[in-house]
């Protein structure tokens, strides 16, 4: 009974520590990127705030695209060990002969993470293609927003209009 008890407690714990630190982070990203903005060109900062969104979606999926790099890096570990085990125990190897199994159990055990990596290849290069995509445009309306902005106001000089794009960019790429 005490042991499903600690075991609720440690999910209970893990669950909502890590949820509110990520909610915690992403919200004051956003928020200190939006002051930051809002300071030194108000007019930049709101058409940041509207691209906002596509930023945090286009840091989102880049997370993602990593994150799941990762995981597939891990389904190949055993044919990893294996070729180590190999590579560790050459003299035992050569000595009963066992470089073809080991080569056939190598290939077989690739299999597997190579078939996983090659499906999704190609989804998650449109996808990250996607976000790099998003995240350009992004900075490409930004940027002629602010020298329309400079061009039309006088008072906004060129090291406000970046320091209000950088400072909202950032922070709603960080919230993503």
């Amino acid at each position: 009974m005490s042991g499903i008890l600690a075991s609720d407690v440690q999910y209970l714990n893990g669950v909502s520590s890590e949820a509110l630190a990520v909610m915690s982070e992403a919200l004051f990203a956003i928020t200190s990127g939006v002051i930051i903005g809002f300071c030194f060109s108000w007019q930049v900062a709101l058409v940041a705030l509207a691209l906002t969104p596509f930023m945090m979606m286009g840091g989102s999926i880049a997370a993602k695209i990593d994150k799941q790099d990762m995981v597939n890096n891990k389904d190949a570990k055993s044919a990893e060990l294996l070729a180590s085990d190999s590579i560790m125990n050459y003299r035992t190897v050569m000595g009963f002969g066992l470089q073809p199994s080991i080569s056939i159990e190598y290939s077989t055990l690739l299999e597997t993470p190579f078939r996983a990596s090659q499906r999704s290849a190609h989804v998650s290069g449109i996808v990250y293609g996607y976000s790099q995509f998003i995240t350009n445009v992004s900075f490409a309306v930004l940027f002629y927003s602010g020298t329309v902005f400079m061009l039309e106001f006088t008072n906004i000089s060129g090291e406000d209009v970046f320091i209000a794009i950088f400072s909202m960019f950032f922070g709603a790429y960080g919230a993503g």
